[in-house]
């Protein structure tokens, strides 16, 4: 069988599926106080939440959020927060189409810079997507920027 893989906006009904998701993923173990920061985060335009599947079955999930135009530089800037796709589900394409659903959206909310750093077992992932990151300002945790035309 083969395996189809997809990309969409989370949904409130998503929860329970993505909640121990958000354990493997190092969240803070207190469900409800993580659940009532999903629901606030859900109605709050300015972030943007996805979720991979395959077949159906939620395996990861993407978070950016805008936050509106830099201070020095008038760049309407968005951080990407996570990115984490399910060990056994990666290597099929789903972080890309993760990925690409949060530069989709970041383009329709005219953001103009999107940065993010990345654990160095994420390197080679942005690598292969012909990002480079620079290894400042914590070397542990190289720093990723995409600059986008207005």
């Amino acid at each position: 069988m083969t395996q189809k893989g997809w990309v969409r906006v989370v949904r409130q009904n998503d929860w329970s599926v993505l909640w121990p998701i958000l354990l493997e993923r190092g969240s803070d173990p207190e469900e409800l106080l993580v659940k009532a920061r999903f629901d606030r985060l859900l109605r709050q335009p300015e972030h943007c939440l996805v979720v991979a599947l395959i077949n159906n079955k939620l395996v990861g999930y993407a978070w950016a959020q805008n936050y509106g135009a830099h201070l020095r530089t008038g760049k309407i800037t968005a951080r990407l927060h996570d990115l984490f796709v399910l060990e056994s589900h990666r290597r099929k394409g789903l972080g890309t189409l993760l990925f690409n659903a949060v530069a989709d959206w970041v383009k329709k909310q005219g953001i103009t810079w999107l940065q993010w750093e990345s654990n160095y077992s994420g390197v080679p992932f942005y690598k292969k997507l012909g990002y480079k990151g620079d290894p400042c300002p914590n070397p542990q945790t190289p720093f990723f920027q995409i600059e986008f035309p207005i």
